[in-house]
């Protein structure tokens, strides 16, 4: 085969992968669905997982129904989320219990299933995770307490500012830049640097930490790990 043609074929593959990837906010598909058919397969041979999965359910609904008659407290660890005055106050008490009691029993429905691979699993509880965590009733206005003082305290005019925010982001995603756009990043000006070296290597990676130059820092350190179509 000449170079010629085996390099456009290499080009298109490259193309289509790429397109994959930002679809998929950089998880590779083919990774996806073999964790998933791991855990759907053996799971589907669990007869007394589902009954526990199915016992828990019904536990959960019955707790949740006492507690919307206030007669009694969630069993759940404090979430930052919902630890404002807010979260406490019924109807938003309700919703934040209900998904914690969401966010666990998708964790126990995703872990310990005899035969599937401690890989699979934890990536399995990864994904179930961002999937339920993007449904918290915190991330809408309509179901979170804070947003909805906000709005009432400032007359609408935060929403007014998201919908801005929101239409600038999609205009740059579009490849139009604005004037003030925050990407015009300069080293030493608004960009601040740090001091670092590789603490590891082998032959996938490099891990680089960087010294922090002041006393605040974050907590835990932060793994920056690439899309899967740059490995």
């Amino acid at each position: 085969m000449p170079d010629e043609q085996k390099t456009f074929y290499q080009t298109l593959d490259h193309m289509v992968h790429a397109k994959v990837a930002k679809a998929t906010s950089g998880l590779s598909p083919s990774v996806l669905t073999e964790a998933w058919m791991d855990w759907a397969t053996h799971f589907s041979v669990s007869p007394g997982k589902q009954m526990q999965l199915i016992e828990q359910a019904f536990r959960n609904a019955s707790a949740l129904g006492k507690a919307s008659l206030g007669d009694s407290q969630p069993d759940f660890a404090p979430d930052k989320r919902f630890s404002s005055e807010g979260w406490q106050k019924y109807p938003f008490n309700i919703f934040s219990q209900a998904h914690q009691q969401s966010w666990q029993w998708l964790q126990d429905a995703v872990s310990g299933v005899h035969g599937v691979t401690p890989e699979h699993e934890n990536l399995m509880a990864f994904v179930t995770g961002l999937m339920s965590d993007a449904a918290a009733p915190s991330n809408f206005a309509q179901t979170n307490p804070d947003v909805i003082a906000a709005t009432l305290a400032q007359g609408g005019q935060n929403l007014i500012r998201g919908a801005q925010h929101f239409s600038e982001d999609a205009a740059r995603l579009r490849g139009n830049p604005l004037p003030d756009s925050p990407q015009a990043f300069e080293v030493g000006v608004n960009l601040a640097t740090a001091p670092g070296k590789v603490v590891y290597r082998n032959d996938l990676i490099e891990l680089i930490q960087y010294s922090p130059e002041t006393e605040f820092v974050h907590p835990e350190p932060i793994l920056i790990v690439p899309a899967w179509i740059m490995k």
